[in-house]
């Protein structure tokens, strides 16, 4: 643990000059390349567009006079969330049931149909809730794939009108005679308890302007992140932690109760730690008998969509996610929700197999009841006044928070303290490298070519 003083003059303050070096160095941009995939975007949001007016005309949507006597809109603008709701949810459209897993007081219900809870607030119409009411109402399943693809497509082209907005054209590192190239200049930082700069109240590292830790990796048809191509002459090197804040977890873990099946698992030469929780998740719970004839060292390739599914729920639960989310917000190949049933098991097992998990959130909640406060791996501190609330529902926000507070805050001053290591090192200097961008665990250096 560091005081204050001492957390100052190792991470943060050190940080700052890595930061200013990296804003000032720039993320490579191919615009050119941008430009182009933006007209085809905007003609794929096109096609997409007629595409959903045909299905309107399909279903035989007639869109009816609304409240005040006005015609509704045939088809909605689908841009617009108000119009989206009254499409899916309200007699003058659809009139779907309603996600369980409900957003701003809305009223929710549970798998049967049953009200749960009543409230005033918007019903959800953002992807999770389009997916969950896909699963529920296959009949619209091909309409409701058709506004999800026209969101993504709207999405990425804000992404690239931004990209492209923002983008300067100068040559690398501002060297005499360098050939010149694109770049993107974001602010980064590490935010305070009590800021709004870039970065989160645990320390995390973070890009603003633009917001470059939110460039898809998963399912990025359009390959958005080969846009962020090097100069010619140069070459982009990514290094990242493996499963970093598991990696806190195993420590955090062994520190408090001296337990060491994380950490063994950890180890070098150990199975890949997301397929062995799959096979023994699917395979000895479930019963898949897939999973069961499956070589470990083979579940990446031949059933990775169960082993991302096991790797969401372990990550989700290490932050104190319930099984009833998970039987709500994930989906398998065909469309169709978890269940309850399947995403309790599922958690169960994953206690079994890691059994310091649910041990340290036991742990978490008594320590914050106690103290109101936890801190990270090097005592960066931050208060849960809600800790003691009467309210059960402000005391469960605040454990969630305690939970994730030490991975991730552990994670980011691990990454930190690489970050301030390679800044100041000779050899790396001597590679003529420099650092520009770092996003969650990954640090990304550029290189000349030879």
């Amino acid at each position: 643990m560091l005081t204050p003083q001492e957390y100052h003059a190792r991470i943060t303050g050190p940080i700052g000059a890595v930061t200013t070096a990296m804003e000032r160095h720039g993320v490579p941009f191919d615009v050119p390349a941008a430009l182009e995939l933006r007209e085809r975007v905007r003609a794929d949001e096109l096609a997409t567009a007629a595409n959903l007016g045909d299905w309107c005309g399909k279903i035989g949507y007639q869109p009816k006079v609304d409240a005040k006597g006005r015609p509704g809109e045939n088809p909605p603008n689908w841009g617009s969330w108000v119009q989206l709701q009254r499409f899916l949810y309200t007699d003058a459209g659809l009139n779907l049931l309603p996600s369980p897993y409900w957003k701003k007081g809305s009223t929710g219900y549970d798998l049967e149909g049953n009200e749960i809870r009543e409230g005033e607030g918007e019903l959800k119409t953002d992807d999770m809730a389009l997916r969950w009411l896909g699963s529920t109402h296959p009949e619209h399943l091909e309409g409701l794939n058709l506004i999800r693809n026209l969101r993504w497509q709207q999405r990425v082209g804000g992404y690239l009108d931004k990209w492209t907005g923002l983008a300067l054209y100068h040559p690398v590192r501002w060297r005499k005679g360098a050939e010149p190239w694109y770049w993107l200049h974001p602010s980064f930082g590490l935010a305070s308890d009590r800021d709004e700069r870039a970065g989160a109240v645990t320390g995390r590292f973070a890009v603003k302007n633009p917001a470059l830790q939110q460039v898809p990796k998963h399912g990025d048809e359009y390959g958005l992140r080969a846009l962020f191509k090097a100069p010619p002459g140069w070459k982009m090197i990514v290094v990242d932690y493996s499963q970093l804040e598991i990696v806190v977890l195993a420590h955090v873990a062994h520190a408090l109760f001296g337990t060491t099946n994380l950490i063994e698992r950890l180890q070098p030469g150990a199975p890949d730690m997301h397929s062995a929780t799959a096979k023994y998740v699917w395979g000895e719970v479930l019963g898949d008998q897939q999973m069961i004839d499956i070589p470990v060292d083979r579940v990446k390739e031949e059933a990775g969509d169960k082993r991302d599914a096991v790797k969401e729920v372990r990550y989700g639960t290490n932050y104190c996610k319930s099984f009833r989310t998970f039987a709500v917000t994930m989906f398998d190949k065909a469309g169709r929700a978890l269940g309850e049933e399947k995403a309790l098991a599922m958690q169960q097992a994953l206690f079994e197999f890691d059994p310091e998990i649910p041990r340290y959130q036991d742990w978490v909640r008594a320590f914050i009841t106690k103290h109101r406060e936890i801190s990270s791996l090097y005592g960066r501190r931050v208060l849960l006044p809600d800790a003691r609330s009467w309210e059960r529902g402000l005391r469960n926000r605040a454990w969630r928070r305690a939970c994730n507070y030490p991975m991730q805050s552990g994670g980011q001053e691990i990454t930190a303290l690489a970050m301030i290591a390679l800044h100041s090192n000779p050899a790396f200097a001597a590679l003529d490298a420099e650092q520009y961008l770092q996003v969650h665990d990954e640090d990304c250096a550029l290189v000349p070519e030879d």
